[in-house]
């Protein structure tokens, strides 16, 4: 029997072991192999010694051939097969990125969703600092998301660290700006200002509409607009509350007389600490009164004017 020459392999990979026989008055009618030299032949074929093994554990083996021939004798001859242990790759760190920086309101709730990946196994563990004082408030080990409520003002770096399959961490932080609470307050102004008659007769009745819109995030409260004819008063509309996001509109008529005229709308309101005022100005001539001509202009604050005004000939 001649079990082979020496073999070498990793721990996990196959051996083969290539044993043959010879007799000088016969033939060979077994080959058995003990390949784990226990006494006990794992493997046998009446027709050749080669065959092969794996190998799972490194160590270093000495597998038995045994060969039989027609006449029932036997001959047994061993080899080596050395075994290396399989050194795995160096573990590669994950990564992590905590998402973008954030404002909000003392009160408010903050959401973070951090993206992370590791290159050779897979994210087993969240964890979240949201005050940024080196403790990590919450963990998941599955979920990459997050929130808090921040009740105080002021500027927090929040830290995320995820920890992979072998141990590895990675951290990356965002800053979350929180603003002091602000106090809900309303924003009422004189949206527009029309009239029915840009060119009117002696004796026609004139309507003139005032839109007041609240672009605050408060009700406006106590509105109050004053229409002045040549600086007298001639009315004054109620407009009640206003709610935030919201307008109203009310009308007044005039009967126009031959001249020249100013209509001067004031608007006030009230509510809490806050005061508003708009004024708008609308000039206008050529009224139909024969000789005058109408001008329209729009003033930035204050008061609206329609002005009837003599054509120059």
């Amino acid at each position: 029997a001649d079990a082979g020459p020496e073999v070498h392999i990793n721990a996990g990979e196959t051996a083969t072991l290539t044993g043959t026989g010879t007799d000088t008055d016969g033939t060979i009618v077994l080959y058995e192999w003990d390949f784990d030299c226990d006494g006990t032949y794992d493997w046998n074929s009446t027709t050749t010694g080669t065959t092969t093994h794996v190998y799972s554990t490194a160590g270093t083996y000495h597998p038995v051939l045994r060969v039989t021939d027609n006449d029932g004798a036997t001959d047994t001859d061993n080899t080596t097969v050395v075994v290396s242990p399989v050194t795995p790759p160096p573990n590669q760190p994950p990564t992590v990125d905590a998402g973008a920086n954030q404002t909000i309101n003392a009160g408010d709730t903050a959401h973070f969703n951090a993206t992370a990946s590791d290159p050779d196994g897979t994210i087993v563990l969240y964890e979240w600092d949201f005050e940024g004082d080196g403790t990590y408030d919450y963990n998941s080990t599955n979920s990459s998301t997050a929130s808090h409520t921040y009740a105080a003002a002021g500027t927090y770096h929040v830290m995320v660290r995820v920890t992979d399959n072998d141990g590895a961490t990675a951290t990356d932080g965002l800053y979350v700006t929180v603003n002091s609470p602000t106090t809900p307050a309303p924003h009422l102004q004189i949206d527009s200002v029309s009239v029915s008659k840009l060119n009117p007769s002696d004796g026609d009745e004139v309507t003139i509409t005032v839109t007041l819109k609240n672009t605050g995030n408060a009700a406006a409260e106590n509105i109050s607009v004053k229409i002045f004819v040549d600086g007298t008063l001639k009315d004054t509309i109620d407009y009640g509350n206003i709610g935030p996001g919201a307008a109203a509109t009310r009308s007044y008529n005039w009967t126009a007389t031959e001249g020249d005229h100013t209509i001067g709308i004031n608007m006030t309101y009230r509510n809490g600490a806050d005061h508003a005022e708009k004024r708008i100005s609308v000039s206008g001539g050529g009224s139909g009164i024969p000789g005058f001509e109408a001008v329209v202009s729009v003033g930035a604050i204050g008061a609206a004017l329609i002005l009837f005004r003599r054509k120059r000939l």
